[in-house]
């Protein structure tokens, strides 16, 4: 049985599967033997194995962003510290030892160390039912992986655990430091993140940066169509197309992969006037070594149809979106004489595993939310369907002035889905972005907190 399970999870390391959302036994290992100093280990050889009761989709290691919630983060953090120059800082605000013990690495070197990962780690997994923390602890007795510093006698374990400890104490000094938590905006506010788990680090590290306290819990999760058919075949005709529209950065990462998978070189893309909603979506495009002809001034179908009504006349459009979308953009733009194709990318679905997790964050007394954030309609219809609506109406009620979970809306599109269930807008951001809601949230920090019932 182990040695079934243990050949089931070797062979998908080789063939990179999307973890799913199911619990199970996972393993990573190195791509280079020699690529993480002081370790060295075969292929094939394990070098951290761990499980999950819920969903190994929230145990992707390699896109949280966020070593405070990841044990093999942080001790690959350590190991590469002085490699990749990182700086360990506390998890949260708070006197909370746990937010030294489980520290972080700065926004800047988290993303230095997601990119060491995933280009020197590949990992595989099994679906497991039965007594899944027995068989994890037999796994790693039997393969003796050199990052599980518990349940075998490891001969790295001490000099591992030395390079954490320095990494705790470099924390601690940062939060006794001049720029401590009290002296940031977000102390004492504690907020709900809805978006995509590979999307929420932005933003949670923004708010922690400034004193916050993050609860990350998915309200959607993005998932590849269906079918790949349509988007491949629009691929395959680009130089068909005049215009490219893109909506999200989602939609961009999908398009670039889709035409990497089916060997299609960027050049077919040169010759497109392309158009791109938000800053983020438009750096992304750029980053891609494309330039954006069209970003609207305000973040919404609307405003990208007012720049291109009066270009488009008698033009192919290629809009790429996700599967549930907002049909202003192509209605608009064939009344403004375009022909415009609308092609899948991606589809985003609600994610089962934060529904419980959702229920137990809304129900707690010490770790309940004082505002949750909703950055797109899909969060707030998933956040409906997650508790409810009268749970949800419940949740974000006010039974005093301001005491209650405050709603933080990106902008008019999402509170006008707010408002389409009854559900209050406490909060908007003026300006459409990740950075407009962050300073929202800062403006309206002192609301937020009387959600607890003090200052």
């Amino acid at each position: 049985m182990h040695q079934e399970i243990w050949e089931s999870i070797q062979q998908s390391s080789y063939k990179k599967t999307p973890f799913p959302d199911k619990r199970g036994i996972y393993a990573f290992f190195l791509t280079v033997p020699t690529s993480l100093p002081g370790i060295e280990v075969p292929r094939d050889h394990p070098l951290y194995i761990g499980m999950t009761d819920s969903s190994l989709a929230e145990r992707d290691h390699l896109d949280h962003e966020d070593s405070g919630f990841s044990t093999l983060r942080r001790t690959i953090g350590s190991i590469l510290k002085e490699t990749l120059d990182l700086r360990a800082v506390p998890r949260a605000p708070g006197p909370s030892r746990t937010n030294i013990t489980n520290y972080r690495f700065r926004h800047e070197d988290e993303l230095k160390l997601t990119q060491w990962m995933k280009t020197n780690l590949v990992c595989g997994f099994a679906c497991i039912e039965g007594n899944i923390r027995r068989l994890e602890q037999e796994l790693i007795r039997k393969y003796e992986p050199l990052l599980n510093l518990t349940d075998w006698p490891n001969p790295c374990s001490q000099d591992i655990r030395k390079l954490r400890h320095a990494c705790r104490e470099e924390a601690s000094k940062a939060r006794s430091s001049q720029h401590g938590p009290n002296t940031r905006p977000l102390t004492g506010c504690r907020v709900l993140i809805s978006r995509a788990r590979k999307q929420a680090a932005v933003l949670s590290s923004a708010l922690r940066e400034l004193g916050c306290q993050v609860i990350e819990i998915p309200f959607i999760e993005i998932r590849r169509p269906r079918s790949y058919q349509p988007l491949d075949t629009a691929l395959r005709n680009l130089a068909t197309y005049d215009w490219l529209i893109l909506t999200s950065v989602n939609g961009v990462e999908a398009l670039f992969a889709r035409m990497e998978k089916i060997k299609l070189d960027r050049s077919a893309v040169r010759h497109l006037r392309i158009a791109a909603i938000g800053p983020a979506t438009k750096k992304t495009i750029e980053e891609h070594g494309l330039p954006v002809t069209v970003t609207p001034r305000e973040y919404v179908a609307e405003s990208v149809v007012r720049g291109l009504r009066r270009r488009v006349q008698g033009k192919r459009v290629l809009l790429v979106r996700a599967k549930v979308a907002r049909d202003v953009i192509p209605r608009e733009l064939r009344r403004a004489g375009a022909t415009v194709d609308v092609i899948e990318a991606y589809q985003t679905v609600r994610p089962k595993s934060s529904e419980k997790r959702l229920r137990a964050a809304l129900a707690g007394r010490t770790r309940k939310p004082h505002a949750i954030t909703f950055t797109s309609s899909s969060t707030v219809r998933n956040f409906v369907a997650l508790v409810g609506l009268r749970g949800a109406r419940a949740a974000l009620s006010k039974p005093a002035h301001h005491h209650g979970v405050h709603s933080v809306s990106i902008g008019p599109v999402t509170s006008a889905t707010l408002r389409e269930f009854g559900l209050p807008v406490d909060i908007e951001a003026s300006e459409y972005t990740i950075p407009g809601l962050v300073a929202a949230i800062v403006r309206q920090s002192k609301v937020i907190r009387q959600s607890s019932g003090k200052l």
